[in-house]
C-alpha cells in the first residue's frame, strides 16, 4: 500500500475518487443526518410542550374537583353545626 501511494495515478485516483465521493455521498448522508436530528428535536419538544399543557389541564381539573368537594364538605358540616345549636 506504501507503495502505491508514491505512484502518481494511484494519487490522482484517490484524489478523484475522493472528489466524487464526499460531494455526492457523505454531504448528503450528513445533511439527511442532521436533517432528521433537527426534526426529531421539534417533534420532541412538541409532545413535551402538549405534555406538559396535558398535565396542566389534569391538575387544574383535579383541584377543581377538590374545591367542590371540600365545598360540599364545609356545607354539610355547617348544616350540621346549625342542627346541633338548634
Amino acid at each position: 500500500m506504501i507503495q502505491l501511494a508514491s505512484k502518481p495515478l494511484f494519487t490522482f485516483v484517490l484524489g478523484a475518487v475522493s472528489t466524487v465521493i464526499i460531494p455526492k455521498v457523505i454531504r448528503p448522508l450528513l445533511v439527511g443526518t442532521v436533517s432528521a436530528a433537527l426534526s426529531a428535536k421539534e417533534f420532541s419538544q412538541t409532545v413535551w410542550s402538549e405534555g406538559v399543557e396535558e398535565a396542566k389541564k389534569i391538575r387544574e381539573e383535579a383541584i377543581e374537583g377538590r374545591e367542590k368537594n371540600l365545598e360540599r364538605e364545609i356545607h354539610g358540616l355547617r348544616s350540621e353545626l346549625k342542627d346541633l345549636k338548634k
